[in-house]
């Protein structure tokens, strides 16, 4: 029998608790991936269509070179059919789309001596397939847009950053571009907008979170209405940065993100046009990417603690199967999932037509050192129901210090532990039913059971 606390229920951090289980062959059968021609982080991706996705510019490899690519993935193909090019490279810029084409705004970029720069431009790739160049307000860095309503509203994050002396500049208003004239207004606003997230319905526009530049985050939320063109307010229940999110199915999701220095979230707020609510992910972090397929909103991998400086002890191997509908939230590792050896994953893209869900890029820590990624991942929920999520072992007690039994398990069952980095624990098992934890640090941990099914089970050690 599956045990599941109620979410929204509140807990001190760490010690959330969540028990899941859930059935590997009900959900191995939606992951599945393509290849990129080459190995790229931190690069953008948006739906053209239905079927495909462009992912653009980022980082070749581990390098510092940018790429000034776009590539066309066609999702049932599963490969790059088509690859254009933008103006100049970009990295870590806004992809939007608006009423008259997909924007490409800003970023970082490289000069003629290979120095690094803000790119005081934009390429637009017209309905028609054409593409066009403009000037964008200010230089930019990690910015996020909207599209609506024939404007393109865009915060520009950071105008200025030294990648040698890390030092930046960080913008306080909003830059509002009228497709139609094709001009920028500026819109003041009274805070800084650092690494915060901004989704839209096609009728409201939600800039939510961010920092100051200095490790102090936000929690407040600006709201454009453009059917009334005023700007309203709202607060999440936490301050924070780093958000990842995605509006689906009526909903706005807002997931996680940095409080400061060493702290992050297991918030995800949620907005449906009238009122907020809020949910618990299982562990706090700053998510790698969020996308919406079926009813299931999927949050993938990601960073406990900050993600400023990403290491190997706090890259995380977990995706989070959340369905609103339901109310409920599961839990699995990457590694069980064909993946061609991918156990963690950082630095990608994330992008949804509705039905399907891509990550596209990024870079994994290996125990042969950093890995740079080429690969589409995709997840697609079932056809015409809801993800079905099967229950058989129990686990307890959970938490637990010493020792956890499981029951319903047999003898040739094959029993497994690793902790949220994918990484297999060495926790000794007594007899047939029994496992010893004792020598486990405090932390959340899954077993994993391989048998006549194959199940994880998600529990704590005190």
């Amino acid at each position: 029998m599956i045990k599941r606390l109620p979410l929204g229920m509140t807990y001190p951090y760490k010690l959330f608790i969540f028990i899941v289980l859930f059935s590997f062959n009900s959900l191995q059968s939606q992951w599945s991936y393509g290849l990129l021609p080459k190995t790229i982080r931190d690069p953008n991706s948006i739906f053209l269509n239905k079927d495909t996705v462009l992912i653009a510019g980022g980082f070749y490899g581990l390098t510092n070179n940018i790429s000034n690519e776009v590539y066309y993935y066609d999702i049932r193909e599963k490969k790059v059919v088509h690859t254009e090019y933008l103006s100049q490279p970009r990295a870590n810029f806004s992809l939007v789309k608006g009423d008259s084409g997909i924007y490409f705004i800003g970023g970082v970029t490289l000069d003629s001596a290979s120095t690094f720069y803000g790119a005081k431009t934009m390429d637009i790739l017209k309905n028609n397939g054409e593409w066009a160049r403009d000037t964008i307000p200010t230089r930019s860095y990690a910015s996020t847009a909207v599209g609506l309503d024939g404007k393109i509203i865009w915060s520009p994050s950071m105008q200025r950053y030294n990648y040698n002396t890390k030092y930046y500049w960080y913008a306080i208003n909003l830059g509002i571009y009228d497709e139609k004239n094709k001009t920028w207004s500026i819109k003041k606003m009274d805070r800084p907008r650092f690494f915060q997230k901004a989704l839209t319905d096609g009728k409201i526009a939600l800039f939510a979170g961010g920092s100051d530049g200095h490790n102090k985050a936000t929690n407040h939320v600006d709201i454009y209405n453009s059917e009334t063109n005023t700007w309203d307010s709202a607060k999440l229940t936490l301050p924070r940065s780093l958000i990842k999110g995605c509006y689906a199915n009526g909903r706005f999701y807002f997931y996680g993100g940095a409080m400061g220095s060493g702290f992050s979230s297991h918030k995800i707020d949620i907005f449906d046009g009238q009122k907020w609510s809020n949910e618990n992910m299982t562990v706090g972090r700053v998510v790698g990417g969020v996308a919406a397929s079926g009813e299931n909103i999927i949050s993938l991998s990601g960073g406990t603690f900050n993600l400023y400086d990403f290491t190997n002890e706090n890259m995380l191997g977990l995706y989070e199967v959340y369905n609103p509908e339901q109310r409920s939230l599961y839990v699995g590792l990457l590694k069980n999932y064909n993946l061609n050896g991918i156990t963690t994953l950082n630095g990608f893209s994330s992008a949804s037509n509705g039905e399907v869900a891509i990550f596209a890029g990024g870079y994994s820590f290996t125990s042969n050192g950093t890995m740079p990624r080429r690969y589409v991942i995709h997840y697609q929920s079932s056809l015409n129901r809801t993800t079905s999520f099967e229950s058989g072992f129990e686990l307890y007690p959970n938490p637990a210090t010493e020792t956890v039994h499981l029951k319903n398990i047999r003898f040739n069952d094959k029993i497994s532990v690793f902790n949220i980095h994918g990484k297999p624990q060495n926790a000794k098992r007594i007899g047939t039913s029994t496992m010893d934890i004792s020598n486990l640090p405090s932390g959340i941990y899954f077993a994993e059971i391989v048998g006549s099914k194959h199940q994880t089970v998600k529990f704590i050690k005190r």
